[in-house]
């Protein structure tokens, strides 16, 4: 009996044979012919324990991808985001298959299989995708942040470096009206809410963050003048808030050796802008107000008596602010 052709092989009519799922999802290699199983449990949700890949990536976002993923299931994921065509029924089961699809690629990485840094590129369909995906991406976001807060950061900065890049291809030089320059800040505006106001927990993970955006919008163009990524600076400014004092400070120090032929005009506005959010405190860490002291005089006391201080009555009084 003749071998049915395998699903790299070209068919009996010089065509090649669709692929089955598992194959689709993953290479020869990876996680479909190592752990079945385990896939399996991580599609239907029944991991209970993370499962660790044969060689693990040490740095936050991972030096290279394990031996277990592939490149292949990546594209499969990020072809998801395109328009639906078709109708509705078609459009709701075929958004049904795709949601699955992506939350088995999201367990892959939040069990360790796949690198942190590959959620980038899920990460920057957040806006665009709210409506079909947000559910999704906002689950994957919180429970990367419970695992690994510096890695969550670094990969939050990445898929905005990734989603400006996309904006630089279709506008070389975008305004600050621009449709997708707009996404770029409310996604980052998204992320920074996700730190919550623990700023001593996310001191290291923002501090990170800020240093990896200002590296990114350093970097020098073929041309002179201002830095072509100068405008990442903007979006950037939403995590200034998050920062400590003396973080700010730090950043700041960071981003003038950075920058140091700025130059003052309008195209350096958004690294103004930049600088001026590191230099406004937070409510909460403005120092308080100097207390103003008052006298009186003492009840009963001769017209040359010494005054007295109302704090000899009350020790924690002080007028209130007007």
């Amino acid at each position: 009996m003749q071998r049915p052709p395998s699903p790299r092989q070209p068919g009996p009519r010089g065509r090649s044979q669709p692929r089955p799922i598992m194959h689709i999802l993953v290479s020869s290699v990876d996680l479909a012919r190592v752990h079945p199983r385990a896939f399996t449990n991580i599609t239907k949700g029944k991991l209970s324990r993370p499962l660790v890949p044969a060689t693990p990536d040490r740095s936050p976002l991972g030096s290279g991808s394990p031996p277990l993923f592939s490149a292949t299931l990546q594209v499969s994921v990020l072809s998801m985001f395109g328009r639906h065509n078709g109708q509705d029924e078609r459009r709701i089961e075929e958004l049904h298959k795709r949601r699955n699809f992506l939350a088995a690629y999201c367990k892959l990485i939040v069990y360790n299989v796949a690198p942190l840094r590959r959620a980038a590129d899920v990460f920057k369909h957040y806006i665009r995708c709210y409506n079909d995906y947000g559910d999704i991406i906002k689950a994957t976001l919180s429970k990367a942040r419970e695992i690994n807060k510096l890695g969550c950061a670094l990969t939050m900065q990445l898929a905005m470096q990734m989603l400006f890049t996309d904006m630089l291809r279709l506008h070389p030089r975008p305004a600050r009206t621009t449709g997708e320059f707009l996404e770029v800040k409310e996604l980052a505006k998204r992320f920074a809410v996700m730190f919550g106001l623990d700023a001593v927990k996310n001191r290291e993970a923002l501090t990170a963050l800020h240093r990896a955006g200002v590296s990114f919008a350093a970097l020098e163009g073929p041309a002179p003048g201002p830095p072509p990524n100068l405008l990442f600076l903007e979006p950037l400014a939403e995590f200034s808030a998050k920062l400590l004092r003396q973080d700010k400070r730090a950043v700041l120090k960071f981003a003038e050796t950075k920058f140091s032929s700025m130059q003052w005009g309008e195209e350096w506005a958004p690294l103004l802008a930049y600088r001026n959010s590191l230099l406004t405190d937070a409510p909460d860490e403005r120092p308080p107000p100097a207390r103003r002291h008052y006298t009186r005089r003492a009840r009963g006391a001769a017209g040359g008596a010494a005054p007295e201080s109302d704090d000899a009555d009350d020790p924690h009084y002080s007028d209130p602010e007007i």
